[in-house]
């Protein structure tokens, strides 16, 4: 958790709602009150209310409520093409369907560089090209592509794609 504060605040701690109480840190170079913590590995994921208890240099207490985020599953994946089979110089047109908390989604195809997919709310997926390059040799190659959550968490799909003479 971090809380950016008024300059007058001195102390700050965190009560949480599965009883955790934790003061948060202050960091002079950010200019903001830090802590962390583990989540109780029953504690769904989704948006929970932290309240925070503050004091200032005259000793006023004041109470806020901030929340945070827990995100504890890999996101889910799913690669959608229109065809498995492209030419070299040609695009292929990508459309990824992801989990809601998936914060970049990256394509790759062996031999090309990758590419970061945007949402497209027209399409409902996250969509991009990837362009193969003309001196691929034809074969069989491995198109990844990789989401990645507000927490870190990675998830994968590969599949097979044709490059064609």
């Amino acid at each position: 958790i971090r809380v950016r504060t008024d300059p007058s605040i001195v102390s700050v701690v965190a009560l949480f709602p599965f009883g955790l109480t934790k003061p948060l840190r202050y960091l002079g170079k950010e200019d903001i009150w830090q802590t962390r913590f583990l989540a109780p590995v029953d504690m769904e994921d989704g948006t929970h209310t932290v309240r925070l208890v503050l004091r200032d240099r005259n000793g006023s207490v004041y109470r806020e409520a901030k929340t945070f985020v827990i995100a504890s599953k890999t996101p889910a994946v799913k690669i959608i093409l229109s065809r498995k089979q492209f030419r070299k110089g040609e695009s292929i047109p990508l459309r990824v369907q992801a989990s809601a908390s998936t914060r970049t989604l990256l394509a790759q195809l062996e031999g090309a560089a990758p590419v970061h997919l945007r949402w497209n709310p027209d399409e409902s997926a996250s969509t991009g090209e990837i362009a193969v390059p003309s001196e691929l040799v034809p074969d069989r190659y491995r198109l990844t592509v990789t989401a990645e959550n507000i927490a870190h968490n990675i998830g994968i799909q590969k599949m097979q794609v044709e490059i064609i003479p």
